[in-house]
């Protein structure tokens, strides 16, 4: 079987390691703990969680769990979720991850990074995991008609003080039907390209 995952603060998962299996407040109200697949979580990230911090996503073995998991279709969205009947041990995560996030970066060195060179179009910053460890990028986005055009170099320098952060540049950012900024993907990307490194 797959794995699964689920989100939570570290907070929250550090105070499960004493009794050896995680209880979240939705297996006392709803009757089941909350997982995604592979496919879904960025998106319960997305959906759920936006405007809280230190989270870590969570993968599961289901192999591991010893309640019943049923995958249930959820009422807000055309979707089927795998829900877990009964507490998580512990012993069935295999792995824990920061989660990704978009990070504001100071106005003032996005303005400085931008007048640098004039094949920037946009400057983002997205937090992610890389190789294991939390770690920021400035995500440089080309002007239409002019990718790989860019300096890195020239660009960098402008946003010297932005410090302990990666750097690279895409092409476009990604974006929905009505031309706001698609973050789960973005940062499905920037995952994907760090990972590359």
């Amino acid at each position: 079987m797959k794995p699964l995952f689920h989100i939570t603060t570290r907070a929250a998962w550090d105070r499960s390691q004493a009794a050896h299996e995680y209880r979240p407040s939705s297996l006392e109200t709803e009757g089941f703990i909350h997982l995604s697949t592979e496919e879904q979580w960025r998106h319960t990230l997305q959906r759920f969680y936006r405007s809280v911090s230190d989270l870590v996503v969570l993968r599961i073995d289901p192999r591991r769990v010893a309640a019943e998991i049923k995958f249930e279709r959820a009422t807000d969205v055309d979707e089927e979720f795998p829900h877990l009947y009964g507490p998580l041990e512990t012993d069935a995560v295999v792995s824990l991850r920061e989660a990704p996030r978009m990070v504001e970066l100071p106005a003032r060195s996005i303005e400085r990074i931008v007048a640098a060179d004039d094949a920037i179009a946009d400057v983002l910053g997205c937090a992610i995991d890389d190789h294991g460890r939390p770690r920021t990028y400035v995500v440089l986005a080309a002007q239409p008609g002019r990718p790989g055009e860019i300096s890195l170099q020239h660009a960098i320098a402008a946003g010297a003080e932005l410090r302990d952060v990666g750097w690279m540049q895409v092409h476009a950012l990604p974006r929905h039907a009505d031309g706001s900024l698609d973050e789960v993907a973005l940062l499905a990307s920037v995952e994907s390209l760090a990972q590359d490194d």
